[in-house]
């Protein structure tokens, strides 16, 4: 399998927290191509996965070519991938601040690092949810896209092996 991930990140040192841990997870399943925001591959890779970044780091949100995103297969957005994947699908952002290690409906636990959250009320009109924390939803999917608030690399790789395994 050929696995792309895109880093958000605007500076490369910030890949050793929120991209190279996907990497050493992935490697297991398949080729990874690692890329960045501005240079997203196309239909080379089965899956993908778009990485999250660092609190104050929003040049993805001007600088993504989403029209990148009509070519892929299956996509992950994590954090920052997930608000790509809201903008692509034209849900607005909304200003709420999760930070930390917080207990989802289901009872496991998810880290998150987030300032900007997609709107919860389109999420839960225009997605399947998947997860809660509390009343508001974290990890959702629409068609081939599944966006998740939290970083599952941390403490939720299982969602990360059945997003790659076709599990979800």
């Amino acid at each position: 399998m050929k696995i792309q991930i895109i880093s958000t990140c605007a500076f490369k040192i910030l890949e050793r927290e929120f991209v190279d841990p996907l990497v050493r997870f992935v490697e297991k399943y398949g080729t990874v191509f690692k890329v960045h925001y501005k240079n997203p591959l196309d239909k080379l890779s089965d899956k993908t996965i778009i990485s999250g970044t660092a609190i104050k780091d929003f040049g993805y949100l001007t600088d993504f070519p989403l029209s990148k995103l009509d070519k892929l297969g299956k996509v992950l957005g994590i954090c920052a991938g997930a608000q790509i994947l809201a903008k692509y699908f034209k849900v607005p952002l909304i200003e709420k601040e999760l930070i930390g290690k917080f207990r989802l409906n289901d009872g496991s636990y998810a880290f998150f690092l987030i300032t900007r959250i997609p709107d919860p009320k389109t999420i839960e009109k225009e997605f399947d949810v998947l997860a809660y924390m509390e009343d508001l939803p974290v990890l959702a999917k629409k068609g081939r896209f599944y966006l998740s608030l939290f970083h599952p690399e941390v403490l939720n790789q299982k969602i990360l092996e059945d997003f790659l395994l076709d599990n979800i």
